[in-house]
């Protein structure tokens, strides 16, 4: 099948027979928000791992209520049902799929995508992906939206500048990747990342330790650089130190005070600093 046709839920199940995610897999040409989706089938008492993948979404969202705008056909789309045992730490479930996202886009096409700490992933200095996670009743709606064979000519005048897609990344050949690839690539590797979740296991081999070690490997913040950060109503420069054990961003600011960031309303490098 052509890279350029829809999301082939079939051949996804295929891949993905005996896998926890992936266990139910629902595809929309068109809906309001995988997100809310997931939301319903919670309600609905369904399993840990359904997926709900969309062509086109109306009313998607991402961080803070912003819409997020994926074009028709072309991006993935993606929202998963997760039911992390009690002892998971919210943050780590964010950065996790962020690191499977990341894992996933370098194993099907050879880009240098990072992660920007909390949730987005970039490649050549754009967005390239952003992953929210959400509460509810008890379990999480992890929903996914990345730029695959999108061109700037597809979205909002506003962040048209300031996104790129995988196809972008590479215009000499202008190549249409496989979503349906790198969907089932990605459940793969967030599967292969759960029980990182909620482990304490602190040795050389705990799942935590491994997945924070590819975390840093990954990181768009490397130790030493400099980052400005927006905190409710404080403006923050910082240096970053790594990442502590529940996922927060620890960083140390110009008086030498140590600051742990669970939370930001907006984080970005500071060029000429590391970066």
């Amino acid at each position: 099948m052509s890279a350029a046709g829809p999301i082939d839920a079939r051949r996804m199940r295929q891949a993905l027979a005996g896998h926890a995610l992936g266990s139910a897999i629902e595809h929309h040409e068109e809906i309001g928000s995988t997100n809310d989706r997931v939301r319903e089938l919670i309600e609905a008492g369904h399993g840990h791992g359904t997926v709900v993948l969309a062509e086109r979404q109306t009313a998607g969202r991402g961080r803070r209520g912003a819409a997020w705008c994926g074009t028709p056909g072309h991006d993935l789309l993606i929202s998963v049902l997760l039911r992390p045992p009690p002892a998971a730490m919210p943050t780590r479930i964010t950065l996790l799929a962020a690191l499977a996202l990341t894992e996933a886009v370098r194993g099907q096409t050879g880009l240098a995508a990072r992660i920007k700490w909390p949730n987005d992933l970039w490649l050549e200095g754009r967005k390239l992906a952003g992953v929210l996670s959400e509460s509810c009743a008890g379990a999480v709606v992890l929903g996914i939206g990345c730029n695959v064979n999108s061109a700037a000519a597809d979205r909002p005048a506003g962040v048209a500048g300031l996104a790129v897609s995988l196809r972008e990344a590479d215009p000499e050949t202008d190549r249409w990747w496989d979503r349906t690839a790198l969907a089932v690539a990605l459940l793969r590797r967030l599967q292969h990342w759960w029980p990182a979740v909620a482990s304490t296991d602190t040795g050389e081999t705990g799942h935590w330790t491994l997945a924070r070690q590819h975390l840093s490997a990954l990181a768009l913040f490397q130790p030493g650089d400099w980052i400005e950060a927006t905190l409710n109503e404080e403006q923050l420069a910082a240096q970053v130190e790594g990442l502590g054990d529940e996922g927060q961003l620890c960083v140390r600011d110009p008086a030498g005070r140590r600051r742990e960031l669970y939370q930001v309303e907006r984080i970005r490098p500071v060029k000429g600093a590391g970066w």
